[in-house]
């Protein structure tokens, strides 16, 4: 076979419309003859592919294959079961226990009700008095640093009554006095 037949013969092959015969001819090919450089790859192709044919599976495996098969299978959906049952053995148990727990807390709550901690009246108001003292006494404590602000707002006071004038003044200008002719 010349090699231009042996290159149109590839090239239907890489198109995938050989026929069973025309690729034996070119395993034939490149197992019996010297190959030119360019072809080398496809030479290794159906060399490599030759030596896969020869390999035989050993017995028994397609029924090995099937077994890992069916077992994986069964596996899965014994998985999937756990799955479930371990769900429902955990979260059950806790459901109920959370339900206790909320009727407990309902079923208590009125002897839960506040107490009065002073039952004389004085010694509540007593007591009270020198709460809001004491809070109002750490609320000065913390204003007494503000005063320096005080001393920056004696400007801005100042320029208030230097606007106030101003706007009088403007006021003024436009007042018409008996007498007086048009304004120009």
């Amino acid at each position: 076979m010349e090699t231009d037949e042996v290159k149109r013969l590839l090239e239907k092959y890489y198109e995938g419309v050989t026929t069973g015969e025309e690729e034996h001819l070119l395993r034939e090919y490149f197992r019996t003859h010297e190959v030119p450089p360019e072809m080398k790859a496809d030479e290794a192709l159906f060399l490599t592919w030759e030596e896969e044919r020869t390999l035989r599976a050993s017995p028994g495996l397609s029924r090995r294959l099937e077994t890992l098969i069916d077992d994986h299978r069964g596996g899965v959906r014994t998985l999937r079961h756990s799955r479930i049952r371990r769900l429902v053995r955990y979260s059950v148990p806790a459901a109920a226990t959370v339900l206790l727990l909320v009727a407990a807390w309902y079923l208590t709550a009125p002897l839960r009700q506040p107490r009065d901690t002073y039952r004389d009246p004085v010694l509540a108001y007593q007591e009270t008095k020198v709460v809001l003292l004491y809070v109002s006494a750490q609320l000065n404590k913390g204003t007494q640093n503000l005063a320096c602000l005080k001393e920056a707002e004696r400007p801005v006071h100042a320029l208030e009554k230097v606007g106030e004038t101003a706007a009088t003044a403007r006021r003024a200008a436009r007042l018409r006095f008996p007498g007086q002719g048009p304004e120009r």
